[in-house]
């Protein structure tokens, strides 16, 4: 058996709305599976994100991180391990809309 190896891409927290943030941090979070990165950001999969119920649906901002981590999985650029870190020390990314919350 091989060892298998995944490139997860950083990218700046101002990706994700203030409102998602707060979710995150109260693990109050019926989207995804996340998991907080030393208080600086977070890991978060989002192969599909789902909602427990039509009432909360998938923010914008993750559906928005999803179909662009997607597109650089289509190109080749990312393998599928479907995980992204958002964090307050990365840079912001081309293509995604930024939030000006921090």
């Amino acid at each position: 058996m091989g060892l298998e190896i995944h490139t997860i891409p950083s990218i700046s927290l101002a990706h994700i709305t203030q409102a998602v943030n707060d979710r995150f941090d109260k693990n109050d979070n019926p989207w995804c599976v996340h998991a907080t990165y030393q208080g600086a950001g977070y890991f978060i999969y989002l192969d599909e994100p789902y909602c427990g119920n039509a009432a909360d649906p998938v923010p914008q901002c993750l559906l928005d991180i999803r179909d662009w981590r997607m597109s650089l999985e289509k190109q080749g650029i990312l393998d599928n391990s479907r995980w992204v870190r958002v964090d307050t020390d990365s840079d912001p990314v081309e293509g995604l809309p930024v939030y000006d919350w921090q």
